[in-house]
């Protein structure tokens, strides 16, 4: 998979980048992958937790989770800290800089703060107990905050203007905003939006809020869940014809019930209930999921029609686009090795990072 569209060549790798893409033919020492296909490693923007693992409650365990992502294709992410005790995020900030030694799993790019600035008319899975409107400015511009989701309607402009000048992605999310909120928010310098249409009000004909302003704006990438339950397939075509190729991300929004039977798990300081389908809070609220970023490039393709290139870059290059990254994304010179190997029916079969095989391994 190449800038251009899928192309047969010859990927040549040295020291953990791509060093060229040649015609067949051009090296002795190749693996073959026959049917499969080579893809740009997978970037999750947004993952709480998973394994069983919360990183809000335990913010430590973001690399052993990191050390299990391979297996989905993801060869780096964002790991999101969600509302909670003010403590919570400086001790997700100090465990974001302690790799373990000789750590061989997804990259961390920094973490995405999600919260506490959110609408109390749309917290979802977010305990109303530590919502604020007091702007956190000692985390957020922290170098490690690389995206900061919140109800912008409920802060200044100025505040979205200084952390974009920061190279911060703000991302309007969990709001009860308006049309005209959204667009103000979208000049001040928000570029994406969380979990489009979860916790955040509907398209109406004469109010049509935050969604259609997101849908509007070319400068504006939307993140989905793609499994089926957060959205519609049908909607997501929809979305997908809206934006075109480019604005439109994968993401998983997966927690610690991600990859573990059914059961009660945390979400950061509340419990949510897995039925191995989805997760829910008490009260019937959806509270993040348990998808893998691989069955959403799956469900992409086969349930709402994108073509392979469409839902690959949604999960590789945009991601690393909004992020900034021009080392991730793609399959060109220059570029990472972090790639993924996928079979006929794109499930992951290898995953490399760095140039280094860290799930799977040729025949």
């Amino acid at each position: 998979m190449l800038p251009g569209g899928w192309a047969p060549a010859e990927v040549a790798c040295s020291a953990g980048r791509i060093t060229s893409i040649d015609p067949i033919g051009t090296h002795d020492d190749v693996v073959n992958l026959g049917a499969m296909a080579l893809a740009p490693g997978y970037v999750d923007v947004q993952i709480n937790g998973g394994y069983g693992h919360d990183f809000t409650a335990s913010p430590k365990t973001i690399w052993e989770v990191g050390a299990r992502l391979p297996a989905t294709g993801v060869t780096a992410f964002v790991p999101t800290i969600i509302t909670g005790p003010k403590e919570t995020a400086r001790a997700a900030l100090a465990a974001a800089r302690a790799a373990p030694k000789d750590y061989l799993g997804s990259s961390v790019l920094g973490l995405h703060f999600e919260g506490p600035v959110l609408s109390p008319q749309n917290p979802g899975a977010h305990d109303p107990a530590y919502l604020s409107t007091d702007v956190p400015l000692d985390v957020w511009l922290d170098p490690l905050a690389r995206i900061v989701t919140m109800a912008t309607e409920l802060v200044e402009p100025t505040v979205i203007s200084d952390l974009a000048a920061h190279g911060v992605v703000v991302a309007l999310g969990h709001t009860n905003g308006t049309f005209e909120d959204a667009n103000s928010a979208f000049d001040a310098g928000a570029r994406h939006v969380t979990h489009l249409f979860n916790a955040m009000p509907p398209i109406r004909h004469r109010s049509p809020g935050p969604i259609v302003a997101a849908l509007l704006n070319s400068s504006v990438t939307v993140g989905v869940i793609p499994d089926g339950i957060h959205v519609h397939a049908g909607v997501l075509e929809l979305v997908s014809r809206s934006v075109g190729p480019g604005r439109l991300i994968a993401l998983t929004d997966a927690i610690a019930a991600m990859g573990m039977p059914p059961g009660d798990y945390r979400v950061g300081p509340l419990t949510a209930y897995s039925d191995g389908v989805s997760m829910k809070l008490p009260d019937g609220t959806y509270a993040g999921s348990i998808l893998t970023m691989d069955r959403a490039v799956r469900f992409l393709i086969g349930e709402v029609g994108l073509t392979p290139f469409e839902a690959i870059a949604s999960a590789s290059t945009t991601p690393a686009a909004l992020l900034g990254d021009e080392s991730r994304g793609s399959i060109r010179p220059g570029a990472r090795a972090d790639l993924v190997v996928l079979d006929s029916d794109y499930h992951v079969d290898t995953t490399l990072i760095g140039g280094t095989i860290v799930h799977g391994g040729p025949a």
